[in-house]
């Protein structure tokens, strides 16, 4: 039995792993939720190498994240699912609320760039067996106020897959 220490998520057995492993860390002062899942599929010493040296940079993809969104949110496809949460916001928050977070006097184009600035990392998903959601970062403008997250997904490349909305 060949067992792995894996940072934050401790012990993994590599021929047999749990199903689901949690554990918490800390980016930029906020804690954020880590998941990793195997799905009862076996891993290897590969795999868990690649993911230790991911964890270490998880705060630069983040960033990665974070600049995408800006770079991005006008640009027709590339942007349609960041515009799309943006207006879910406006739409779903009470003003009262979202006024709290960002300047709803400015311009709609600075309202939108407020709302991704403004988004907290609330999640990052491990998934290692799937080539297309190999990491899963969660990201939502606040949890009180809506269920709704821009969710950004990595393949096994470590480049941006594609963006979606969930709740």
């Amino acid at each position: 039995m060949a067992i792995f220490e894996l940072k934050h998520f401790g012990k993994i057995n590599i021929d047999n792993p749990e199903d689901y492993y949690d554990a918490t860390i800390n980016i930029a002062g906020a804690f954020i939720e880590l998941n990793l899942d195997f799905d009862g599929q076996a891993t290897n010493l590969k795999q868990l190498k690649k993911l230790e040296s991911l964890i270490e940079g998880l705060a630069e993809l983040d960033q990665k994240n974070r600049a995408f969104f800006l770079e991005n949110y006008n640009k027709e496809e590339l942007g349609d699912e960041m515009r799309f949460y943006c207006k879910l916001c406006l739409e779903r928050i009470k003003a009262d609320e979202l006024g709290t977070i960002i300047d709803l006097n400015a311009d709609s184009d600075a309202i939108n760039k407020q709302i991704l600035e403004k988004m907290s990392l609330l999640r990052i998903g491990f998934i290692p067996q799937d080539n297309e959601n190999f990491i899963v970062f969660d990201y939502c403008i606040d949890p009180e106020l809506t269920n709704y997250m821009l969710v950004v997904f990595y393949n096994d490349k470590i480049e941006i897959d594609y963006i979606a909305i969930e709740s």
